[in-house]
Formats: structure tokens, C-alpha cells, sequence
């Protein structure tokens, strides 16, 4: 059984990336689960000297080079310039291909053109902006900061500057109808944006809205199946369950998640992967800047994945992407048992939900919109 000591070590296997967490918001959103906390001036100084420490440990350790970093949270575009100075600072210690993937996250409000020029002076070359929505009556009772207007503006400009943009979009909130949803999409795609990541509103606990479940939540099969239809005549492909884009603007990282590939994590509460082992860092600050500060990695757990929950995960998570999994490689991996538990498993869902096509098992567009009903299934293969 692998310990910590031996995380993270040597080049690993296939491509590899890093995902930093920046723990910050100006205010929670009602229906966020995720760790975050105000920003203040001492818990971002415990927190950047935290990094730098963490990002020195895994640049002692992983000698590859990093074919992404994404740099999400929480807000990363709410941290002050001398603070994103002193990130860019840590992770020169860690080495990328000259043609990395380097992605940071924003909200439109926070967004300012001194940060977008310090973003463009150190790489970053694509940003994932937090929209949601661009009906000011439905932000508001998000508890966003931003506006319509400021939304459009500041996305207009990245793909202006020539970053690859993304726009995250809720569907299924209170008082959303599907006009007024499509009216966002479109709007955004006028922008000249290539990827949009659209996400159902998910009621999770920990959230302010899962003791206080809002009243006139909207639909979410009419703007999904709506979407399918609407973005490829636009240009656009479904090539993840959430996921639509342009020809080359899929997201790299992401990818790296779905086909199960090592990612480095940085900042408390991230999740790592390394090697069949998936990791999770302390969930607060004060826990995880403790343990880098005794010369420790800031875990909280990690399970090496085998048998048949490995099998199990490489199916839901290589099914989210369009392409779906190999089969052949798939039962290589996993044995000739596994792959006959698959097809029993298969055979009980509704037939128009998978298709198999050159040996590549992948949902359909209907298995797409019922993907997590149908992956409740396939546990423990």
C-alpha cells in the first residue's frame, strides 16, 4: 500500500497538470458547497506563504514537465495583483511544455485590465469566467456581483486579447425560463466565446439553499435538450456532458480528469490524482498551512483505486466525454469478468442511452441528459 512519501514522485505516466485552489470569495453563493472564505489580509498571507511551501514540496518531487495548470476556486480574479505576483512567482518552480494549457478562473466583476495584462505577461492563455446568467433579476438572486453588461464586456475583451474563453451558464434556477436562458446563450455566443460549460443547478448540502430550498426552481431537461440542439448549428460540439466548443477549444485539463490522468493539486481542499490514487487535501486553511508549515503535504485522505471501483470510474468518467472508452483497451485493463458485469449491467438500461460504435462504448444525446441516473448503475463493476 503506497504511502504519502510516495506521491507525486518521478515523471508518472502519460501527461500530467495542476490544479491550484484558491480558497477566496467576496460573498458564498446560495448554492455553492465548495470551500471558500472571506479574503482578508491574514489569511492571504497564511495562505500564499502555504503555496509557496506546497508548490516547493511537489517541485522536489514531480521532475515532468505540466501539460496544463488551471488556477480555480473559490475567485482567483478577487486576489490583489501582488498576491497573483506571488503565485506566478511559486509556480515557476514547477516545469510546463512551452505550449501548456494555462487557465485561470474569473468573475466579471473582479476581472480588471491590470490583471488581464499580468495574466497575458505570465502565460495564462485561457480563462473560464463565472456568467451564470446574463438576466440581472436571476443574478441577484444568485448573489452575484456582477452584471449583465459586465459579463458581456469583459468576455467580448478576453477573446478580443486573444485568450480562449469559457463562460459557465446555470440552467434550472428559480424563476429562469428557457427564453430567458437561451437569450444568454446567444448572447454569449455573439461574444465570439467558443466554449461554454453549462451547469444544472445541483442543491448540495453545505449550501445556504439546502436549508433554504428556493421556491419556482426551473426546468432542466427543456434548456439542456434545447442547448444540444442550438449550439452545433452554431459551430459547436458536445464533446463532454457539460461541455460545448469550438474545433480546438476543448478543455485540456478537464480532459485530464475524465481519461483518469495524473493531476498535481495545490491549495486547501484540492483533489490530486496520481497514479490510480486520488487525493484530498485539507479542507481549511488553517489545517493545511499547519501541515506545510511542519514540512508536511497537506493531505486529508487518498484511496488507491482497484478492481472493480476502478473499472466502475473509468467507465463513468471516459462515458461524460462524447468519444466515450475503448472497450478493447478498456477490458485489457480490467479482465474479461469485468467486461461481462458491463454488458449485464448494459443490457438492464434503456437501449437508446448507449451506442457502441468501432468498439467505443459512448452515450447517446438522450443517455447524455439522464447520465447520472444511468452511472448509478454501473457502480462497483
Amino acid at each position: 500500500m503506497r504511502t504519502a512519501a510516495d506521491l507525486f514522485r518521478g515523471t508518472g505516466s502519460g501527461p500530467c497538470g495542476l490544479y491550484l485552489h484558491v480558497p477566496f470569495c467576496r460573498g458564498k453563493c446560495p448554492y455553492c458547497s465548495f470551500y471558500s472564505r472571506p479574503l482578508t489580509a491574514r489569511a492571504l498571507d497564511e495562505y500564499l506563504t502555504g503555496v509557496e511551501r506546497e508548490l516547493g514540496i511537489l517541485a522536489s518531487r514531480y521532475s515532468g514537465k505540466l501539460q496544463t495548470v488551471y488556477i480555480g476556486g473559490g475567485t482567483p480574479s478577487a486576489l490583489p495583483i501582488d498576491a497573483w505576483r506571488r503565485l506566478f512567482a511559486g509556480l515557476e518552480w514547477l516545469k510546463r511544455e512551452s505550449s501548456a494549457e494555462f487557465t485561470a478562473e474569473a468573475n466579471p466583476e473582479s476581472l480588471t485590465d491590470e490583471l488581464i495584462g499580468l495574466w497575458q505577461d505570465h502565460g495564462v492563455n485561457r480563462v473560464s469566467l463565472g456568467v451564470q446568467s446574463l438576466d440581472d433579476r436571476i443574478l441577484s438572486g444568485l448573489s452575484r456581483h456582477h452584471s449583465a453588461v459586465q459579463a458581456l464586456e469583459r468576455t467580448a475583451q478576453c477573446v478580443r486579447l486573444g485568450f480562449r474563453v469559457s463562460c459557465d451558464v446555470m440552467f434550472g434556477l428559480p424563476g429562469q425560463t428557457l427564453r430567458n436562458f437561451a437569450e444568454t446563450v446567444k448572447r454569449l455566443v455573439s461574444t465570439g466565446v467558443r466554449h461554454l460549460s453549462l451547469y444544472q443547478l445541483s442543491i448540495e448540502p453545505g449550501s445556504y439553499w439546502w436549508a433554504h430550498r428556493p421556491k419556482e426552481l426551473g426546468g432542466g431537461y427543456a434548456p439542456y435538450r434545447w442547448a444540444q440542439w442550438y449550439l452545433p448549428r452554431q459551430g459547436f460540439r458536445q464533446y463532454e456532458i457539460a461541455s460545448f466548443a469550438g474545433p480546438g477549444e476543448e478543455s485540456r485539463h478537464n480532459q485530464l480528469y475524465w481519461t483518469r490522468a495524473n493531476v498535481l493539486p495545490a491549495g486547501p481542499s484540492a483533489w490530486g490524482y496520481w497514479e490510480g490514487c486520488r487525493t484530498c487535501g485539507e479542507p481549511t486553511v488553517g489545517r493545511w498551512a499547519a501541515d506545510l508549515a511542519a514540512g508536511r503535504l497537506p493531505l486529508a485522505g487518498w484511496e488507491e483505486l482497484k478492481g472493480g471501483r476502478a473499472a466502475s470510474e473509468a467507465v463513468i468518467l471516459g462515458t461524460r466525454m462524447a468519444q466515450g472508452i475503448d472497450l478493447a483497451s478498456w477490458e485489457s485493463q480490467f479482465g474479461r469478468r469485468a467486461r461481462g458485469e458491463l454488458e449485464r449491467r448494459l443490457s438492464l438500461l434503456p437501449p437508446d442511452c448507449f451506442a457502441v460504435r468501432a468498439g467505443r462504448l459512448s452515450l447517446t444525446p438522450k443517455g447524455m441528459r439522464l447520465g447520472n441516473a444511468l452511472w448509478s448503475e454501473l457502480l462497483e463493476l
